[in-house]
């Protein structure tokens, strides 16, 4: 069960949606207008988790906090996938997509930000 109000948002086509009110979290705010994907499932693996479902905040801050660089993007994704109210194990397995994901199509993110370490911790 989710401890968190799901956000409210405008489809535009495409798959995509639009965030209608900023979003306040623990980490900051999603600014309102950003236009998200939900989580960035292929098609093909919707049968795992739906792009708009459970834990729908955490692909929005995730992705809001990605386009800020911020390191912890991907710990944020982690805490409120559970928070929304996706299982510890699910939610593991989603993180850990993520992070694989990430060290395949942007080997060098963040490298800056973490003093040449060039991944998240």
């Amino acid at each position: 069960m989710s401890q968190l109000p799901h956000p409210k948002l405008e489809f535009i086509g495409g798959g995509k949606a639009r965030v209608l009110e900023p979003i306040k979290h623990k980490y900051g705010e999603v600014a309102a207008g950003i236009v998200t994907d939900g989580f960035s499932i292929p098609r093909w693996l919707w049968w795992f988790h739906n792009p708009f479902g459970d834990g729908l905040l955490a692909a929005i801050i995730h992705d809001d906090e990605l386009r800020k660089r911020n390191p912890q993007a991907h710990q944020y994704f982690k805490e409120y996938l559970q928070l929304g109210g996706v299982s510890k194990l699910k939610a593991h397995i989603m993180y850990f997509f993520v992070l694989g994901y990430q060290k395949v199509k942007y080997p060098n993110a963040f490298k800056d930000s973490l003093n040449g370490q060039g991944s998240v911790k």
